[in-house]
């Protein structure tokens, strides 16, 4: 079956990318014992005389403790005597803090004090619970890495062999209407079906308002086993940005899908071309990766049907995007961009 007609002058025949090239994200408890009370005995015993005599009888008699409930107790020979009269109360001394407690308990405050300023360092540490010898919890913190400039776009583009590799075809090279050139604008205009040009990979339209602040583009193929494949970076002050972006047409991408969008290109310096209808089909997100594929109308033979898969990640600040048109290539996108963010993430 024959491919699409071509575009007019210096378009590519796929009708999506015609005039992209024209384009311009103490309790401490207890007392210690006291020891009786002198007062709990009653009489007065006898004062000695003379010389005391172990062999007489002992004439003191042991009565009950007066307001206590403590058991009488008897003097044996050679006790002290006690004066019966009230003595001043003493008041119970509280026992002395436990050393091993007070130690552990300023360990675990030095601690977590250690922690507080290793976490603000931004490293990572380990606290040990005291007495348990387990690891308790983990706190990382890893710096971002800086901003990519503007001036390292160009080189995070894959070179023609390392979108072939990624992709999995013999070679890539310019198109008769494009070239291999490396275009530093998005291209100009949108497609007629304007809702849904966030499909559309490298153009001005899906960015506008978002905040980019340089796109660098390429468009290569190997026909007849890849019509087109489209390689775009855009650069965004920040990975906030970027990741907002990702978000925002991840959200437009589902609004799409299931519709029959007539793609054809629309500028104000090209002329218009037939219709272009594809069916959108349904969005896909992996490990921060969202994916789709555009299949043709009209199209289909016993290889399949002619379509566009895209894809588009977020790596720091920078977004890729990528598509592959093909009748049997519908996952090689995602290796393409995979491999794109990679050189994103490499970048020193």
């Amino acid at each position: 079956m024959s491919m699409p007609p071509p575009f007019d002058g210096a378009r590519p025949e796929y009708p999506s990318h015609a005039g992209r090239e024209a384009g311009g994200s103490n309790p401490f408890g207890g007392v210690s014992p006291t020891p009786p009370g002198p007062g709990g005995v009653t009489g007065q015993p006898p004062s000695p005389t003379g010389s005391w005599d172990p062999q007489a009888p002992s004439t003191h008699q042991a009565g009950p403790l007066q307001g206590d409930h403590r058991q009488p107790f008897a003097h044996g020979p050679g006790y002290p005597h006690w004066d019966s009269r009230p003595q001043p109360s003493i008041a119970p001394m509280a026992a002395a803090p436990s050393r091993r407690g007070g130690k552990r308990k300023w360990a675990l405050v030095g601690a977590a004090v250690a922690v507080v300023v290793a976490i603000g360092a931004g490293v990572t540490v380990t606290v040990i619970s005291g007495g348990s010898g387990k690891n308790t919890s983990t706190a990382e913190s890893q710096p971002s890495a800086p901003p990519v400039p503007v001036g390292a776009l160009r080189g995070l583009l894959l070179t023609p062999a390392e979108a072939a590799k990624a992709v999995g075809t013999n070679t890539l090279s310019g198109s008769e209407e494009m070239g291999d050139k490396i275009y530093d604008k998005a291209g100009a205009g949108s497609i007629v079906d304007g809702d849904c040009v966030s499909l559309m990979p490298g153009t001005e339209a899906k960015y506008t308002g978002s905040g980019y602040t340089a796109v660098r583009r390429q468009y290569l193929v190997n026909r007849p086993e890849i019509d087109y494949l489209t390689q775009v970076v855009i650069a965004f002050p920040s990975a906030e940005l970027a990741e907002k972006f990702i978000t925002s047409s991840e959200e437009a991408w589902r609004k799409c899908s299931g519709r029959t969008v007539n793609v054809r290109y629309t500028s104000p310096d090209t002329p218009p071309g037939p219709p272009a209808f594809e069916v959108i089909g349904p969005v896909s997100s992996n490990d921060g990766m969202i994916t789709l594929r555009r299949t043709r109308e009209g199209t289909g033979d016993a290889d399949g049907d002619w379509g566009c898969s895209i894809a588009s990640t977020a790596r720091n600040n920078i977004v890729i995007e990528g598509e592959v048109c093909s009748r049997t290539k519908d996952s090689a996108v995602t290796e393409l961009v995979r491999a794109t963010a990679d050189k994103v993430t490499a970048h020193k």
